[in-house]
């Protein structure tokens, strides 16, 4: 893999009540993403026994690449309405790889 790729991860916070819309909305996000030519890999999860919290662990080639998936069309209409579904902003943490 290339040394230039990004690693991240986004977490995720359902508001009461909305965690299956939230759980649905994400996992709309992942065939187009997948699908975007700079993808490596882009996981979603749901932490064990908390129905409410999801987080996405994501790879892309390289910045330029990571810049075109945050600026789709679809990820910009989530962020849009994400308010009503998620509490809080999603903690996003880049990750350096080490080995």
């Amino acid at each position: 893999m290339a040394e230039d790729a990004v690693f991240l991860t986004a977490r995720f916070n359902a508001r009461p009540g909305k965690e299956d819309e939230l759980r649905a909305k994400l996992e709309s996000l992942v065939e187009p993403t997948r699908a975007e030519e700079g993808c490596v890999f882009y996981y979603l999860h749901q932490v064990k026994g908390q129905k409410g919290r999801f987080l996405f662990y994501e790879c892309f080639r390289d910045q330029e690449a990571f810049d075109a998936h945050a600026n789709a069309p679809y990820l910009k209409a989530f962020f849009a309405e994400s308010d009503r579904l998620a509490s809080g902003e999603p903690e996003i943490t880049f990750l350096e790889k080490i080995r």
